[in-house]
């Protein structure tokens, strides 16, 4: 306990912070080199040339494609995981901080491994009318100041337990194998069970009713809860009228990947993404 009290005190998410950041822009630069490659490379390509060598050659820029698509999805799952991560263990450590400040009001003494102690009582005191009462309030006092410190010890181990298990499911395996079918509706059931791993709910979505404020739901998101939109959501994304077409048509696209690399890899396909759960706004909240 008195390593995991120390650690917490002394957190900053500024590291994980960082490496989100840095995953989600490797994110964002694998879905533009993808777009840039399929309209001046593949797509003019596939206009004209045809034969066997044609043929070798946009297997290869299709696997190639693909990858760059798995790297997209995998690095913005990353990024999800370590915000949510330092998400929690800001709030672990205001919470503790918050313990710490009524014991230091109420004159409770807190030890390096968090032990939460009764201030001294002098000998005169103890044999006061109302010392009894006033030590088994002092008493009260201390047990909820510990109970508040453990609950927020206990809240940044199951924060850091739910990260290394999420981020254990995400591996650059699913680009080494020998054939890639399979490979991008593996990198989508990544996604579902890391947001299962770490209990999020599906993002919010605006229902599809009226287009002006679909549009102005999507503005109001920052650039990151959109891009978990389009990881975690892309089937409703690419339905969403009011929506920026660029935007639509890599949600839509991302889904038939998915669900045409199903068939390939001879999974039956359906929807790629999680069951909605609790409250809806939790998997994009910052």
């Amino acid at each position: 306990m008195s390593g995991d009290f120390m650690l917490l005190r002394r957190f900053d998410a500024t590291g994980l912070r960082e490496s989100a950041g840095r995953w989600r822009r490797l994110s964002v630069a694998s879905e533009e080199f993808n777009g840039q490659h399929r309209h001046r490379v593949s797509g003019p390509l596939r206009g004209h040339w045809q034969g066997k060598d044609a043929d070798s050659a946009f297997f290869t820029m299709e696997a190639n494609e693909q990858k760059l698509e798995v790297v997209r999805v995998e690095a913005e799952s990353v990024a999800l995981v370590l915000d949510t991560v330092a998400d929690r263990m800001e709030q672990a450590r205001t919470n503790l901080s918050n313990a710490l400040q009524r014991a230091d009001e109420w004159h409770l003494p807190v030890a390096d491994d968090g032990t939460v102690g009764l201030p001294p009582q002098a000998e005169p005191d103890r044999h006061a009318p109302d010392a009894r009462e006033e030590r088994q309030g002092q008493v009260q006092l201390r047990d909820q100041v510990q109970d508040r410190i453990n609950a927020a010890l206990t809240a940044a181990r199951e924060a850091g337990d739910q990260g290394a298990h999420a981020l254990g499911r995400l591996s650059a395996g699913v680009l080494t194998q020998i054939r890639m079918d399979g490979a991008a509706s593996e990198s989508a059931k990544d996604v579902q069970d890391v947001a299962k791993d770490l209990g999020l709910a599906a993002p919010y979505v605006q229902e599809n009713k009226d287009p002006e404020q679909s549009a102005e739901w999507w503005k109001s998101l920052t650039p990151e809860q959109q891009q978990s939109c389009l990881t975690l959501h892309p089937e409703e994304i690419g339905r969403l009228d009011g929506l920026p077409a660029t935007v639509r048509d890599q949600a839509n696209r991302l889904v038939v990947e998915q669900q045409l690399d199903m068939l390939k890899a001879g999974t039956p396909t359906g929807n790629t993404t999680y069951d909605d759960t609790t409250h809806p706004r939790s998997a994009v909240a910052s």
